[in-house]
């Protein structure tokens, strides 16, 4: 992440913001200002923490050099606190509570992206600690009706709008797209919201998909997204594959829907939409088909909360395309909870 001289000044203005509505979070007799930093300093994120770093100590050592920062008529050194949570969201959670508990920060910068921002914003509140999301632009950061967290970017469709732009205005008569996002808050965030610019401007998105934190090998992925097409499920199965397991789900009673988007799980049950139109499945129980290529992030996940979760088909074993081994498992698994 680069840092201009404007940025700098942003940064300089909102710090100094935020210290002026809360100065009193900092004693007057205090003469050093700690802010703590959670950042991904190892692990697959390790890459935009260390930046996000280089970046806060570039900012901190010049405010220092211009004598620190001035609130309430007293003016106070910059301290930083660091924090490794190793790419790792519940520890940037746990890593915010620490610098501010133990630590005993004044002020925090949130964590690496929206993701994490998000999750730790919950602590600072309750603590009513001040905090600058300093890589965060989801909007789902932002409505939580927070009085202590404070942002510096604007909103997603201010990126996705004009690259939406760039795609419809190249006159290669782009009609479709394929849209592939990291599994976090902001990527995520970033992708919806392209989705929503591209249909808006007449383009198809053909394919939506995600991949895990840490994911280095994409090229199965690449190559399922230039071979799918928004059709009816089954459809280019084999004959015999196709035919055999469409009529097993079929007496079933397995309503098959084709071209949904899954958009939340709640106690509801399952929200979706197709066409546009928002539909919700009564269930209390989801099995996840998540492709070919293994995927334990969510179950570990899971696991390490003590939640109850099994993994079966292509997200436990990818080896090869093998649909009946994986609706075996997902039969099996129904007919155990």
């Amino acid at each position: 992440m680069a840092f201009t001289k404007g940025s700098s000044r942003l940064w300089g203005l909102g710090l100094g913001l935020v210290m002026a509505a809360a100065v009193s979070t900092a004693s007057t007799a205090q003469e050093v200002i700690r802010i703590g930093a959670p950042l991904p300093l190892t692990g697959p994120l390790s890459p935009e923490g260390v930046k996000q770093q280089r970046g806060y100590n570039l900012w901190a050592k010049a405010a220092n050099t211009k004598g620190g920062i001035t609130a309430g008529g007293k003016t106070y050194k910059v301290e930083i606190v660091y924090v490794d949570y190793e790419s790792n969201t519940p520890r940037a959670v746990q890593s915010a509570e620490r610098l501010i508990t133990s630590d005993k920060v004044n002020f925090l910068f949130s964590p690496f992206g929206s993701g994490a921002a998000k999750a730790a914003s919950s602590v600072s509140e309750r603590y009513r600690i001040p905090t600058i999301a300093a890589t965060a632009s989801s909007v789902e950061v932002y409505d939580q009706g927070y009085k202590y967290l404070f942002g510096t970017f604007t909103p997603n469709d201010t990126l996705t709008n004009p690259l939406a732009d760039i795609v419809s205005k190249a006159g290669q008569n782009v009609k479709t797209i394929a849209i592939y996002a990291r599994n976090d808050l902001f990527p995520r965030a970033i992708a919806k919201e392209m989705e929503k610019s591209a249909k808006a401007r007449g383009i198809e998105v053909v394919s939506f998909d995600e991949y895990a934190i840490g994911t280095m090998d994409h090229a199965s992925a690449l190559t399922l997204m230039l071979q799918r097409k928004p059709e009816a499920l089954g459809r280019r199965l084999g004959k015999s594959t196709g035919w055999i397991l469409k009529a097993k789900l079929r007496r079933a009673h397995v309503a098959m829907i084709a071209g949904a988007e899954y958009r939340a799980v709640d106690d509801a049950g399952l929200h979706y939409v197709v066409d546009g139109a928002p539909h919700v499945l009564d269930v209390d129980h989801v099995i996840l088909c998540a492709g070919q290529e293994p995927e334990r992030g969510l179950y570990d996940d899971l696991v390490a909360l003590g939640a109850p979760a099994r993994l079966i088909g292509g997200a436990d074993v990818a080896a090869e395309l093998d649909a009946l081994r994986a609706i075996g498992q997902a039969t099996h698994l129904a007919v155990a909870i």
